[in-house]
C-alpha cells in the first residue's frame, strides 16, 4: 500500500486502568534499582543485622545451647528478657541506619535523572498527574526500605512469640503494631526528604552528597544550640534523638534525662515530611521557568 493510502487509526489495544497507572512508574523504578550490582548487594547486607539478632533470640531459649556454654542465670535472663528495648536496640536501630544508606544510594537515581534531563514533559503529558507521578516514585523507594525494616521486624518479632509461647504473646501483643508503625513512620519520612533533596539537587553525586552531610549539620546545630542557650530544642534539629523519642512513644520506653519530648518529636517529623511532599509538588512539574 502506497504511504498517500495509509489511514490514522487511534489505538485499538487494552488500556491501563487509571488507578494503576502510577505502579507503572514503580515498577521500571524499582527495575532501575535493582538492576545496579552495587544496590543488589548494599541491600542483601542489609540483612546480616536481622540474622545476628534472630542469633540472639534462638539463644536465649536453647536449653543445650546455654549448658553449652555454662552461662550464669544472670546472662540467661538477659537472654531471656526480649522486649521492646531489645527490639529497639538490635532491630529498629541498626537497621535504621542501614536504611538510610540505602535510600541515599536509591533515592537520588529516582527523580533527579527525569528533572535533569527535561523527562518531566513527557511523563505529564500521559493521562498522569502530578501527585500520581511522585507517588509512584515514592512507593518505589519505599518498597525496598520496608524490605529491610518492617519485613525482618515483623519477622523476628514472630520469632520471638513462637519461641516463647502465648504467655509472652499474650502479654506483648501490641508491640508486633508498634514495631510495624516505628518502622513506617521512619522510612515515609526518609522516602519524602530523600526524593525532595533530589528534586532540588538534579546532579546525582551532589544530590548524595547533600543527603549525607544535611543530617550531620543539623545535629552538629543542634548540639551547638543546647550548649548555648542551656536549653533541649536543639535536639529537634538531631535526626537520632527524634527518632528515639518517637520509638520512646510508640513503644512505652522510658525517655533519657534531657530528653526532647515525645510531641515535639512527632511535630518536627510531620513537619519535615510536609515540608518534602511541598517540594515535591513544586519542583516536579512539566515546565521550569528561569528568571
Amino acid at each position: 500500500m502506497a504511504v498517500y493510502g495509509r489511514t490514522y487509526r487511534a489505538y485499538s489495544g487494552p488500556l491501563t486502568p487509571e488507578r494503576q497507572r502510577p505502579w507503572v512508574i514503580t515498577r521500571y523504578g524499582l527495575a532501575e534499582l535493582f538492576d545496579s550490582r552495587f544496590f543488589l548487594a548494599q541491600f542483601l547486607l542489609c540483612f546480616i543485622a536481622p540474622l545476628v539478632a534472630s542469633i540472639r533470640i534462638y539463644l536465649g531459649h536453647n536449653s543445650e545451647v546455654i549448658a553449652i556454654f555454662q552461662m550464669a542465670a544472670s546472662q540467661v535472663e538477659k537472654l531471656l528478657a526480649v522486649d521492646a528495648a531489645v527490639f529497639r536496640n538490635w532491630v529498629l536501630w541498626p537497621q535504621s541506619v542501614l536504611a538510610f544508606l540505602l535510600a541515599l544510594s536509591a533515592g537520588p537515581t529516582l527523580i533527579s535523572p527525569d528533572l535533569r534531563n527535561n523527562a518531566m514533559p513527557l511523563y505529564l503529558a500521559r493521562p498522569l498527574s502530578r501527585m500520581e507521578y511522585i507517588a509512584g516514585k515514592l512507593v518505589a523507594l519505599l518498597i525496598p526500605l520496608a524490605a529491610v525494616t518492617l519485613a525482618p521486624t515483623l519477622v523476628l518479632y514472630l520469632f520471638q512469640c513462637l519461641l516463647a509461647g502465648f504467655s509472652w504473646t499474650g502479654q506483648n501483643l501490641w508491640l508486633g503494631p508498634a514495631l510495624a508503625a516505628a518502622c513506617l513512620v521512619w522510612i515515609l519520612a526518609l522516602s519524602l526528604a530523600v526524593l525532595a533533596i533530589s528534586a532540588v539537587v538534579k546532579w546525582r553525586p551532589v544530590a548524595r552528597l547533600a543527603i549525607f552531610i544535611l543530617p550531620v549539620f543539623l545535629s552538629g546545630a543542634g548540639l551547638i544550640l543546647n550548649l548555648v542557650l542551656k536549653t533541649q530544642w536543639g535536639s529537634l534539629l538531631r535526626l537520632g534523638d527524634v527518632l528515639l523519642a518517637i520509638w520512646a512513644s510508640l513503644l512505652a520506653l522510658p525517655l533519657d534525662p534531657g530528653s526532647v519530648s515525645p510531641w515535639a518529636a512527632w511535630a518536627m517529623l510531620i513537619l519535615v515530611s510536609a515540608l518534602s511532599l511541598l517540594v515535591l509538588r513544586l519542583r516536579v512539574r512539566a515546565y521550569e521557568v528561569e528568571r
